[in-house]
This record gives C-alpha cells, structure tokens and sequence, in this order.
C-alpha cells in the first residue's frame, strides 16, 4: 500500500507526494475523494484512493 500526501490540485489533475520518497505523481483529481485538502494523507489500493482520517490527523496532531 502507498501513502501520498496531497499537494495541490490543478484543475483536472491534482499533484500527490509520495510519503516515502517525496517524488510527486498526477492524477486525475476525478479519480480522488472530492473534499481533499491540501496536506490531507490518502492510500492507495489497487487503481483506487482512498482519504486516510487516520493519518492525516496524526500528521496534522503533529505540525
């Protein structure tokens, strides 16, 4: 499982960050949750995303 970080969302395609090795990645902001915010932590499973509470509260309870 892969985790990324949401950058900025560009209109149709939206940067995510790759927790592990900080290279980002675009995809289709159709593809993702739609009520992501900048920061907020999604897996990926399979070809699907998902928003990840968890995480991103941990991170947030952090900073």
């Amino acid at each position: 499982m892969k985790f990324f970080s949401v950058d900025k969302r560009n209109g149709q395609y939206t940067v995510l960050i790759n927790t592990n090795n900080s290279k980002t990645v675009e995809v289709e902001t159709a593809k993702l949750p739609p009520f992501l915010n900048s920061g907020d932590i999604i897996k990926k499973i399979g070809s699907n995303y998902e928003f990840d509470f968890k995480k991103t509260r941990e991170l947030k309870e952090v900073l």
